[in-house]
């Protein structure tokens, strides 16, 4: 198995689709412009289950 690890300064991990918590924060932002319904949506994005397996190669 290999473990993957990722820095988090840069990388976010999110649910494939969006939740109604994320996409009521983009539409709060809409008015702004893209990059900052994007933001929103990453700043209310659920944190996934734990713990998180390693992938197999």
């Amino acid at each position: 198995m290999k473990t993957v690890t990722y820095d988090e300064s840069k990388w976010h991990l999110t649910p494939i689709d969006a939740t109604r918590k994320m996409i009521d924060a983009a539409k709060a932002v809409e008015e702004d412009g893209y990059d900052a319904m994007h933001k929103a949506m990453l700043k209310n994005s659920p944190s996934p289950p734990l713990p998180l397996y390693p992938v197999p190669q």
